[in-house]
């Protein structure tokens, strides 16, 4: 085997996978599922309840695929995630809006979530996903 051959196999390894937790402000869901994160995956994340930390750590380099657990807990939340919207381009969004939120659906939807949730939803469905897009098999 050629050694450029053997590089070529190195570096086709899986890229390391982020993961940021947005949990908007006073949201008990997004502080619960925080906690299942934590527990039941035993996955590592950054997380925060201030888009204005959000806007920093995605102004960060990425060596990595990022994956972005955005928790609205307002309508003003997701206005204030919607200004986020360049800097979450490149990231694999999940997105969870109140439970009354079905007027947003429209806007939500300029994020570009790889899934969409409501708070009133099993936490075991966003689990479910977050473990599909931070596992070696998911792209």
């Amino acid at each position: 085997m050629k050694t450029d051959e053997l590089l070529d196999e190195e570096y086709m390894t899986v890229s390391p996978k982020e993961l940021l937790v947005y949990t908007g402000p006073g949201s008990e869901y997004g502080r619960m599922l925080g906690e299942r994160i934590r527990t039941d995956m035993g996955a590592s994340f950054w997380t925060t309840d201030s888009t204005r930390e959000l806007s920093e750590k995605l102004k960060e380099p990425k060596f990595g695929t990022l994956v972005a657990l955005l928790v609205a807990s307002s309508d003003r939340d997701l206005t204030a995630l919607l200004e986020l919207k360049e800097l979450l381009e490149e990231a694999r969004v999940v997105l969870v809006l109140p439970a009354d939120s079905w007027g947003w659906i429209d806007q939500a939807h300029r994020l570009r979530p790889r899934f969409l949730s409501y708070t009133d939803d099993d936490q075991d469905l966003v689990i479910q996903v977050l473990n599909k897009m931070l596992s070696a098999e998911y792209p």
